[in-house]
C-alpha cells in the first residue's frame, strides 16, 4: 500500500491537504493525473512492502512524468529506449519485462536484444497488451494498442495536411511536416525538368544560359536538388537523431531537473545508436552529390567546348551515379525498419503489405532511387540514340520523379492519419 499526500500552492498560500492510502498503481497513475492537469507542486510518500517509507519530492510541472522516483521503489520508471517512455508513460517498467518476457523485432542483435529495435509487443503489469512500432513513434503517430481501443470507423484524410499550422505543435511533429514538404514539390521540379528532356529540341539546345534547355531542364532540377531535396533530407537526420527527447526529459525530471534540460538537437543532431540517423546521414552525402551534378550539368550548357568526356562523367555522371547507388543503400534500412524484416519491404507480397501505408512510402522512396540510378548510368555510354535517350528518361528520372513525389505524399498521409494503420 501506498500513503499519498498531496499539497496544493499558489504563491505562498496553501490550500488544504488530503491523505489517502491506495494502491503503488494508482498513486502513480494519480500523481501523474495531478501534474499534467495543473501547475502545482506534489509531494507523496511511499511506502514499500518493508514498511520503509520513500518520499517523492515535489516537482513543478505541467507533464504527467515529472515526479522525483530516485531512491523509491519507483526508480525503475528511469528508461532506457524511447519505447519504454511510450508504454508506459511515467509508470516503472515492469520486472517481467525487464526479465525479458518480452518480444522484440530489430537488427544488429547483440546479448539476446537488437541494438536497433523496429518493435515490441507484450503484455505490461495489468495484463493489457502493448505494440510499440518505432516508425508509428518517430512519425508522431498512435500507437498500435492504442488504435485498438478505438470504435467506429476512423475518416481517412486526404488534404488535412495543407493546414500546416495543426503540424507545429511540438519541434519533431513540424520536422515530419516539412520533409514531406521538401520530397513532394522538390519532385515537382525534378518531373519537369524530366518531362522537358522528352523534347528532342530542348534536348539538343544546350548551348548558352539563356538555352531552352537550362530553363526548362537545367534550372528545375538545381532548384529541386539544392532547396528541397538537400534541406529535406538534412531534416531527415535532425528528425532521426530527436526521437529519444521525451525520454530523455523524463529522466532529466526524474533526476531533479539536474543540468540543463535536454533540448532538440537542431545544430548537431547526432545519435549514432540509431540505424536510420546512419542512412539518413547516408543519403545527406547523396543529396549533395546532386548538388554538384545539377550545377555542373548547367554549366555544361554554358561552356561545352571547355568541358571533355572525362570531366563530363566526374562532374555530371558518377556524382549522380554516387548519389543515387548511395541512396538506394540509405532507403533499404527504412524498408527494414517498416516490415522488421531483411528480405521484405522492397515489393508488397502480402495482403497487409498492400494495405499498409508506411510501406508504400519506404517502397516508394527505394524506387525513386533505382529510376535515377538509371538515368545516371545510360549516359555512360557515350553513343546512345534519341531513342534509347527517350528510354532512360521514362524509365529513370520520370518515374523515379513521380515515385518520389508518392513517397511525400504519403509521408503528408501518415501526418494527417495518425490512426491508420
Amino acid at each position: 500500500m501506498v500513503q499519498a499526500r498531496s499539497g496544493f500552492v499558489s504563491g505562498d498560500e496553501k490550500e488544504g491537504l488530503k491523505h489517502e492510502d491506495v494502491s503503488l498503481g494508482e498513486a502513480c497513475e494519480d500523481l501523474s493525473t495531478r501534474v499534467r492537469d495543473k501547475p502545482y507542486g506534489i509531494s507523496a510518500t511511499v511506502t514499500d512492502s518493508a514498511g520503509d517509507k520513500h518520499n517523492i519530492a515535489g516537482v513543478i510541472g505541467k507533464s504527467k512524468d515529472t515526479f522525483n522516483i530516485e531512491g523509491s521503489p519507483l526508480e525503475k520508471a528511469i528508461y532506457k529506449h524511447q519505447w519504454e517512455h511510450q508504454v508506459f508513460g511515467g509508470r516503472p517498467v515492469p520486472k517481467h519485462i525487464r526479465a525479458g518476457d518480452v518480444q522484440f523485432r530489430g537488427f544488429l542483435w547483440r546479448d539476446g536484444m537488437p541494438k536497433h529495435i523496429t518493435s515490441v509487443e507484450g503484455v505490461d503489469e495489468n495484463g493489457v497488451k502493448f505494440h510499440w512500432d518505432h516508425r508509428r513513434q518517430r512519425k508522431g503517430r498512435m500507437p498500435y494498442h492504442e488504435i485498438s481501443k478505438l470504435t467506429g470507423k476512423e475518416k481517412f484524410y486526404c488534404w488535412d495536411w495543407v493546414k500546416f499550422w495543426k503540424y507545429h505543435h511540438t519541434p519533431q511533429q513540424a520536422v515530419s511536416w516539412w520533409i514531406a514538404w521538401c520530397f513532394l514539390f522538390g519532385s515537382v521540379f525534378f518531373l519537369m525538368a524530366a518531362c522537358s528532356s522528352l523534347s528532342h529540341k530542348v534536348y539538343t539546345d544546350q548551348t548558352h544560359r539563356a538555352s531552352e534547355y537550362d530553363w526548362l531542364d537545367g534550372y528545375p532540377a538545381v532548384f529541386g536538388a539544392c532547396f528541397f531535396f538537400w534541406p529535406g533530407i538534412w531534416l531527415m537526420v535532425i528528425e532521426n537523431a530527436n526521437t529519444d527527447l521525451e525520454m530523455r526529459r523524463h529522466n532529466w525530471r526524474v533526476h531533479g531537473e539536474k543540468g540543463r534540460k535536454p533540448g532538440f538537437r537542431w545544430l548537431f543532431p547526432v545519435k549514432v545508436n540509431n540505424l536510420l540517423w546512419w542512412a539518413s546521414l547516408l543519403m545527406f552525402t547523396k543529396a549533395t552529390a546532386f548538388n554538384v551534378s545539377t550545377i555542373a550539368s548547367c554549366l555544361l550548357g554554358d561552356v561545352p567546348e571547355d568541358w571533355t568526356t572525362s570531366q563530363e562523367q566526374w562532374w555530371i555522371y558518377f556524382t549522380l551515379t554516387y548519389g543515387s547507388a548511395a541512396f538506394i543503400g540509405a532507403s533499404i534500412p527504412f524498408c527494414w525498419d517498416g516490415t522488421h524484416s531483411f528480405w521484405r519491404g522492397y515489393f508488397p507480397f502480402t495482403a497487409r503489405e498492400w494495405k499498409s501505408l508506411p510501406f508504400w512510402v519506404n517502397a516508394w522512396q527505394l524506387w525513386g532511387s533505382i529510376g535515377f540510378l538509371i538515368s545516371s548510368a545510360v549516359p555512360y555510354k557515350t553513343d546512345i540514340t534519341w531513342k534509347g535517350q527517350i528510354l532512360q528518361v521514362i524509365f529513370g528520372n520520370l518515374i523515379g520523379s513521380v515515385w518520389f513525389g508518392l513517397n511525400g505524399y504519403g509521408l503528408f498521409l501518415e501526418l494527417s492519419n495518425l490512426q491508420m494503420t
